[in-house]
């Protein structure tokens, strides 16, 4: 371990020894990482906040969740709820969506720069429109090469989304990501490609899996508006806003794909949250 294992995504800096797809590694990052974010979460809903004590919590969940040092969906994961919470002016009217098209522009080819970051890396805030040539935006070009290739698992690749817990010890065979998946039936040279929600459908249980998708999400999306309206004008500590604000940062990994890992990574933001709140509660009985 070193600092720069924490604030820089790869490159030189970085320890090359880190086996991230390990148990442990994936229950850090997955679980134990948003944790300190989490708290900040919880402590800037509460109508009395100590200046200081707020200082600490902030500096702590950039240090341990640096936007630098993790993949761009997961920083957009985390940051996104940070900003709605502290910043009441994103949450009128269309300030998110323009915010949200302006980062896409700038913030996000920025952070792309740390990805493979090394001494000669130049770092640019201008936009870069070359990004939009390249495989950054690869999602919908999966979803119709899955479409033109047909390629229906029939529920196995959503099995595996619903079993992510468990090891490949006990299930060999368990699924790997839709988007792996299509670079292996592909014969791709590399398999980190992207499979949205769209694509997530069909690959399970064909055109009829598109629409089956698409209402799920739809009804889980209005049911979450409707729990957020009916308690936002409530106490200001008020914790289903958090949920309501990291689902909907969780939200975009969700429909970039695959579902496999934003899945994973959602139901392990949500234990992470749950974990926060039980220590809380517990401390406020003592």
């Amino acid at each position: 371990f070193n600092i720069y294992s924490m604030l820089i995504r790869g490159g030189e800096f970085k320890e090359s020894n880190q086996d991230t797809s390990s148990s442990l590694m994936l229950v850090i990052t997955q679980v134990v990482r948003p944790i300190s974010m989490i708290v900040l979460f919880y402590y800037l809903m509460t109508p009395k906040r100590n200046k200081i004590i707020l200082s600490i919590l902030f500096l702590l969940a950039v240090l341990t969740c640096f936007p630098l040092g993790m993949p761009r969906f997961f920083a957009a994961a985390l940051y996104i709820p940070l900003l709605l919470i502290t910043i009441p002016y994103m949450r009128k009217g269309n300030n998110f969506s323009l915010i949200f098209v302006l980062s896409l522009l700038v913030i996000f080819p920025f952070l792309n720069s740390f990805r493979d970051f090394d001494r000669d890396t130049k770092i640019d805030l201008a936009p870069d429109f070359d990004m939009f040539t390249t495989g950054h935006f690869d999602s919908y070009q999966n979803f119709a090469l899955i479409i033109l290739e047909d390629i229906v698992t029939w529920g196995n690749q959503l099995l595996g989304v619903l079993l992510f817990w468990l090891p490949r010890t006990v299930w060999p065979d368990k699924p790997i990501g839709s988007g792996a998946y299509l670079a292996h039936q592909m014969n791709f040279s590399f398999d980190n490609v992207s499979a949205n929600y769209f694509a997530e459908g069909y690959i399970n249980f064909g055109f009829f899996g598109v629409f089956l998708f698409i209402i799920i999400l739809a009804y889980f999306t209005a049911r979450m508006d409707k729990l957020y309206w009916q308690n936002v004008t409530k106490l200001d500590n008020n914790l289903f806003k958090v949920i309501y604000y990291i689902m909907l940062g969780m939200l975009f990994f969700v429909m970039r794909g695959d579902l496999l890992s934003s899945f994973a990574f959602t139901i392990g933001y949500l234990l992470a949250f749950y974990l926060v709140l039980k220590i809380v509660n517990s401390s406020s009985y003592r």
